[in-house]
């Protein structure tokens, strides 16, 4: 394997449904605000600093109170000092536990949001290309379970698939991170819901996610892989047979929860919602195919078919069943759809899928939007009037992402972001030093890079750390 080759591929990305993918934590209450229907990340420190009555400000701070504090920055924070972003709210009920809690002074409610990942400099949020490799290996052991003798509850599936992790052949396929763009994101209510009548949706706190051709807001990217063709069990995994073996894999899937979830019963409507995304699936080109990525993906897309055991809850000693449940957002859309195309690639004849006849699949299908729901007062029904209360951004770990960053300076942003972080806050560290990799100047690379190793050294944590060569040889640049 050492004599192959990467060829280079320019992919075509489009979301079909929304995708959330996040930081692993939640925004923490005083790193936003929500106002005029929009959350907005703030720089807390800046705004505190830049605050004209410090008396007041040092009084409210020595308080224990937490709903206390938060209410006085909410109300009185300075978006135009100390914004770093926005992302508008698709979710009536967020927008009222908001005002509520702040109003109310609530300590019951911290109003937790889940973020998406988002990059350093350009504050945008992207798609790790990790998590579109996690889904293309799902796709590709499928079909080796049985050559590779996999069996159920084998702890060491993967290995037997693709061998142990230093000769692992995914090594030979390179995905970069898919920045979604300015303004591509909205927060939404992801809620479960059941085909059966008589049980009731269950919300699930409130994320940010990317927006979606579902949505009305068509969303594409692009950018270049690098694959080496190499062979597993039998088969040579090139660019076309990577999309093969994804619609082998996910069409099916999506075809299945569709027929099962959304043609009827209590969330049949979202069955016309995906008519337009029908129609693509329905329609895939050779050289097109789908996946999906992130959180609310599902088991069934996230473990291998002839082996898939998920542990569940048990009642009355017996494990509950698997897969009878989906999450939506805005209890509307089934999160994590999205369409790869090779443009490059030569089309040729494809066998059709057996597409169901009673699976409506038209391209003039009326779109719905994020924010209507069934009716008000339900997850995901439109928003009213605008809150009074605030909207703004803040990114001061990993967990609080910048957003909108100045262009006249990358690194001042950097810096600032640096000052937040926890030495051992690995994720935080870790895309600190990818954008230390990403700036181009010289001067600017040195002086993050001396920052990063003053701050792990005061933890006593330079000596050892994993990606010091990493840092070193960036300054070197």
């Amino acid at each position: 394997m050492n004599g192959l080759q990467f060829e280079k591929h320019r992919a075509e990305f489009e979301l079909l449904t929304p995708v959330h993918i996040g930081t692993g934590e939640e925004l923490d209450p005083f790193s936003y605000v929500i106002r005029d229907g929009s959350l907005h990340f703030i720089d807390l420190v800046k705004w505190m600093e830049s605050y004209e009555d410090q008396e007041t400000l040092l009084r409210m701070t020595d308080t224990d109170n937490f709903a206390v504090l938060r209410s006085f920055v909410a109300e009185n924070v300075s978006i135009e000092k100390a914004g770093m972003g926005s992302v508008k709210v698709e979710s009536h009920k967020l927008l009222k536990t908001y005002e509520k809690a702040i109003k109310e002074r609530d300590p019951q409610n911290q109003v937790l949001v889940g973020p998406m990942m988002r990059n350093f400099v350009t504050g945008q949020a992207y798609i790790p290309g990790s998590s579109v490799k996690g889904a293309i290996r799902t796709a590709l052991a499928n079909p080796c379970v049985g050559p590779a003798r996999v069996r159920k509850g084998d702890r060491d599936a993967s290995e037997k698939i693709f061998g142990r992790i230093k000769d692992d052949p995914m090594r030979w396929l390179k995905i970069p991170d898919i920045s979604l763009g300015p303004d591509a994101t909205v927060i939404v209510e992801p809620v479960e819901v059941s085909n059966k009548p008589d049980k009731s949706p269950t919300p699930k706190g409130h994320v940010e996610a990317a927006h979606a051709l579902a949505t009305g807001r068509p969303n594409k990217r692009s950018a270049v892989l690098s694959l080496a063709p190499f062979p597993l069990h039998g088969n040579t995994v090139d660019a076309q047979y990577l999309l093969d073996a994804l619609n082998d894999f996910y069409v099916h899937k999506y075809v299945q929860e569709a027929l099962r979830f959304y043609n009827a019963g209590p969330v049949a409507r979202v069955g016309k919602i995906l008519e337009p995304v029908n129609c693509i699936v329905k329609n895939l080109a050779s050289n097109e195919a789908i996946l999906r990525v992130g959180r609310f993906s599902h088991v069934e897309c996230m473990t291998l078919d002839d082996v898939r055991a998920p542990k569940t809850r048990m009642k009355n000693g017996r494990p509950m069943p698997f897969g009878t449940t989906r999450t939506l957002a805005n209890q509307l859309f089934p999160f994590g759809w999205i369409k790869v195309r090779f443009p490059a690639l030569p089309l040729k004849d494809k066998k059709p899928y057996p597409w169901p006849n009673n699976l409506a699949a038209s391209e003039n299908a009326p779109v719905q939007k994020l924010s209507a729901a069934a009716a008000p007062g339900q997850a995901g029904a439109s928003p009213q009037a605008p809150t009074k209360t605030g909207e703004a951004a803040k990114s001061a770990m990993s967990r609080i992402p910048p957003t909108q960053v100045k262009e006249t300076s990358r690194l001042e942003p950097l810096l600032k972001q640096l000052t937040l972080l926890k030495p051992n806050d690995k994720v935080g560290m870790d895309r600190m030093i990818d954008a230390l990799e990403r700036l181009s100047e010289v001067q600017d690379k040195t002086a993050l890079g001396n920052a990063i190793i003053a701050k792990l050294k005061k933890a006593g944590m330079w000596k050892k750390h994993p990606r010091k060569l990493d840092v070193l040889s960036n300054m070197d640049d």
